[in-house]
């Protein structure tokens, strides 16, 4: 406390430090503040480290522009107090007698303590625009352009160094957000703290979920559970069988590593919004947060469309990964290793944490390269641990990542999958469309779960059975929904009678049918297919899951197709005799071959463009960075034409509100705005209109049942729903 009392002295020679810099608070008050937060997270990381100093500076200095004589909290327009700061801190660094290295750094850190952290060349081209403004203080802002000069100087080489500046960076911008937000400091630190008595909850959880789904505790599994969440080893890779229990051993790892930081990391948003009403059960809400593009809008509909949370700090929270666990998606984590915008608002917290990766296989090549590479340049810097889980191992992924992590224990629960046989399997050679005409009387009695590779396909599925069986509760999902239309149909899904979907109910989903229709796709991605099915029950006495012909090979290739469909009889026969142990066969991997080189390509297009060797902010499109690095289709938002009405009005409400500085509301509308939004593809976009006005796409041919069409004839697809 000492520094930062000295810091606010020296400044009180120059300015009022009681002048109000945030809303209903001095200066002096925000300062203290973040350094109380700040201080205490740093000395949790970092502790006995002369880093503490450099944060207190930080937190002290980082709004000294706010005290300028032209800065004032009441007026509308302000000049931005990050440049101005900082060139009033170089111009008197040496009256202020810090006494303390990295005093650059200090001011480049004032300077961006709002934004990206830009290179020098963007700095200056800024400064450029920024000097034409007529309410700046400084005439000119040449200690900042001479500071860029010495910024390109900096020894980017000292990557420890430069890790632990960042992430002080990250730590005092906590601190700032919660002062600014007027959360207490003990609701964060506690975040970081050890749970107490969650090995006890974790098991009562564990025994009423068991009881539930399988009408009994298992001890002797849950006896295995604990064995292997207690090995002694820093990286974890777990291969069990589908509804084995792979959640129930993520959470004793939890219990047993004890982590600064849990991130589970789900495949969908649908996962991600079930498993998050899971671990609120078992840690409570005040431990755990949901992150991925579209929470705002399910932030938003929890609370019924109003225009004030119960918490309106949730959505930061959330998004500066403020919980002690967070369940997101592996582009959250993704965008944030490739140093994305104002990365270092999160980073920090991947240091002593666990990572949980479901379902690891479906990363594609590209999400593996950053991974690795991540873990090559961090490994030994941050303290994190890793479990991967998947009830389909991939022979390179596994191989990959022993490369990287030499420490990295491989469990496979061979003896479990041999346990269990839940599948009877036959190929016919009909599609989709064609089968269901011929199984009505099976429809009309069985749960059943219909898996389709395109959406188009669904679509067409769907409309034909809900012209045979009008009595039984049908429910469609796939990506092609508007976010608020999407998540009706997620709340169906439990009791539907028949679900139609695509790829999104392949994975993290805990539901069972009695039946299941796919069509043929890679034999990894219809073992997970057949996870929907009989996910509880003992050996079924008939066929239970039917394999279908495509009607296109779309989005796999056709050779892919081809082989899977040679394989079936192999894993026919394998399950015969092998029951469910079959599922490990690594040759049902052969099409991976064409994935090593596009993970290799994408790690030297990273070490190109040096990602992760400095700590400037890669700026790129989120979209586009999705794209090109991660491996993404490329796709964009736009509105439903059948929405079009309601955007607009919302439209004209924030054009108004963002003439004031009432972020709230602001967000509050886009947020309602976010729900109406749809993912398009390439293809998509040829029938999409562009609105000027709203600065996005309009498409038209779209239904609240059936979601986006590839129909041109609206009429005529719809005609057999209505």
């Amino acid at each position: 406390m000492a520094d930062i009392m000295y810091f606010l002295q020296n400044l009180a020679e120059t300015f009022d430090i009681t002048k109000e810099t945030h809303e209903g608070k001095q200066y002096q008050k925000h300062v203290e503040e973040c350094y109380e937060l700040a201080g205490r997270l740093i000395r949790l990381y970092y502790p006995n480290n002369e880093l503490e100093k450099f944060v207190s500076a930080l937190c002290a200095l980082h709004d000294v522009g706010k005290l300028l004589p032209n800065w004032d909290i009441h007026k509308d327009q302000r000049p931005l107090h990050a440049v101005e700061g900082t060139e009033w801190f170089l111009r008197n660094r040496e009256e202020l007698k810090l006494g303390m290295p990295y005093e650059d750094m200090l001011a480049y850190l004032i300077f961006s303590h709002h934004s990206s952290l830009l290179v020098p060349m963007d700095v200056e081209s800024f400064l450029s625009r920024y000097e034409r403004r007529k309410d700046r203080y400084f005439e000119a802002y040449q200690e900042i352009r001479r500071l860029c000069k010495r910024i390109r100087a900096w020894d980017l080489k000292k990557r420890d160094l430069s890790v632990k500046l960042i992430d002080a960076m990250g730590m005092f911008k906590l601190a700032d957000i919660a002062s600014s937000m007027n959360i207490p400091d003990s609701e964060i630190i506690r975040q970081y703290m050890e749970l107490e008595k969650v090995e006890t909850t974790i098991r009562e959880k564990i025994e009423q979920r068991a009881k539930k789904k399988m009408k009994q505790f298992d001890g002797q599994k849950f006896r295995i559970q604990q064995d292997i969440a207690s090995i002694n080893k820093r990286h974890l890779l777990l291969n069990a069988p589908t509804g084995w229990g792979k959640t129930a051993l993520s959470l004793l790892r939890v219990a047993n590593l004890k982590p600064f930081k849990v991130f589970y990391v789900l495949p969908t948003i649908t996962a991600i919004k079930e498993f998050y009403e899971n671990l609120e059960g078992i840690f409570g809400s005040d431990y755990v947060g949901e992150y991925f593009y579209f929470v705002d809008v399910e932030l938003l509909q929890k609370r019924g469309d109003s225009l004030t949370y119960d918490r309106d700090d949730l959505f930061d929270i959330y998004r500066y990964f403020i919980p002690k666990i967070n369940v997101t998606t592996i582009d959250q984590i993704l965008l944030t290793m490739l140093q994305s915008g104002k990365y270092y608002t999160r980073r920090f917290n991947f240091n002593n944490a666990l990572f949980i990766f479901d379902e690891y296989h479906l990363f594609t090549p590209e999400m593996m390269a950053i991974l690795e590479t991540f873990f090559n340049e961090f490994s030994k810097l941050y303290k994190f641990s890793l479990l991967l889980m998947s009830a389909t191992p991939s022979p390179l992924y596994e191989e990959e990542l022993q490369r990287v992590l030499p420490d990295l224990k491989i469990c496979t629960l061979k003896s479990e999958y041999e346990k269990l046989r839940r599948h009877r399997i036959e190929y016919v050679d009909d599609t989709i469309s064609e089968f269901v005409k011929n199984k009505i009387d099976l429809l009309r009695e069985k749960r059943t779960l219909i898996i389709s590779n395109t959406v188009c396909g669904a679509q067409k599925v769907y409309k034909e059975l809900t012209s045979y069986l009008r009595e039984r509760k049908i429910v469609l999902l796939h990506r092609k929904f508007t976010y608020s239309d999407r998540s009706e149909k997620e709340k169906e899904i439990e009791k539907a009678d028949l679900l139609v979907s695509t790829q999104v109910a392949e994975v993290s989903l805990d539901i069972s049918f009695d039946y299941l229709i796919t069509e043929i796709a890679p034999i990894p991605s219809l073992i997970q297919r057949f996870g929907r099915v009989n996910r509880y029950g003992g050996i079924p006495s008939e066929v239970n899951v039917f394999i279908c012909k495509e009607e296109t090979s779309y989005p796999y290739l056709s050779n892919v197709l081809n082989r899977a469909r040679s394989a079936i009889d192999k894993l026919k026969e394998g399950l015969e005799r092998k029951n469910e142990a079959i599922y490990l066969e690594k040759s049902f991997w052969d099409f991976e071959q064409f994935f090593k080189e596009k993970i290799d390509k994408a790690k030297k297009e990273i070490e190109r463009r040096g990602i992760m060797q400095d700590f400037y902010s890669y700026l790129i499109k989120e979209e586009k960075m999705l794209h090109d690095f991660l491996g993404r289709e490329e796709s964009w938002l736009a509105v439903p034409d059948l929405y079009l009405d309601n955007v607009n009005i919302l439209f004209n409400k924030l054009r108004e509100l963002r003439r004031t500085r009432k972020y709230k509301d602001v967000r509050n509308i886009y947020t309602q705005i976010k729900k109406y939004f749809i993912p398009i593809s390439c293809g998509d976009l040829k029938k999409a209109q562009w609105d000027e006005n709203l600065r996005c796409y309009v498409v038209s041919n779209y239904d609240e049942k059936l979601g986006l069409l590839s129909n041109d004839n609206l009429e005529e697809a719809l005609k057999t729903v209505y």
